[in-house]
This record gives C-alpha cells, structure tokens and sequence, in this order.
C-alpha cells in the first residue's frame, strides 16, 4: 500500500458498502488518519490522507488493474487542489492534455 506515513497505525477501521467496496481508515498516535478505498475485488482504488485536526492533506487514486498511481491531488489550506495526473506507465499527462 501506498502511503507517506512510516509508522504502523495504531488502529484500524473498515466499512462495507452496499456496492462491494470498502473503506479502511488508518488512525496514527499522531491524531493523523488514512483513508483506503478498496473495490469489490480487493485492489487498492484511492487514498485520503488527512492531518491531525481532520484537514484533508493529500488524495491519491490508481488504476485498479495494475496499482500504479493515476492522479495525486495536493490539497491547500484555502481548499483549493493542484493534481497531477499520469499515464498507466507512469508517466505524467501535460495539463493541456487533460
């Protein structure tokens, strides 16, 4: 799994959606959490990453059939976001391209 975080979390939680899907929240003794979104077939879909006061900090997604990373959108204080998007191979698509 993908994640900014070195240490294991503290605690874990996981809701079942009606769809298949689910969600695994990673809690850290920091206050720190990561949400995990996983599809019917088990494949790590995207990623939530969130700082201690609950600000929404960063969001990852990935192509489902191969786990590689698709869009990582950093989000500011104001709550704006900058994403970056990429091609299955890795590489990244040009703003003007999307």
């Amino acid at each position: 799994m993908c994640t900014d975080y070195q240490e294991s979390p503290a605690a874990s939680t996981k809701q079942e959606m009606t769809d298949g899907s689910s969600v695994v929240t990673d809690l850290y003794r920091d206050g720190r959490q990561v949400e995990n979104t996983y599809d019917p077939d088990g494949r790590l879909v995207s990623q939530a990453f969130f700082d201690a006061s609950g600000t929404r900090q960063k969001d990852l997604a990935f192509y489902p059939e191969t786990g590689a990373l698709w869009s990582e959108n950093i989000v500011h204080p104001d709550g704006s976001t900058i994403g970056k998007y990429y091609t299955e191979d890795g590489a990244l698509i040009p703003d003007e391209e999307l």
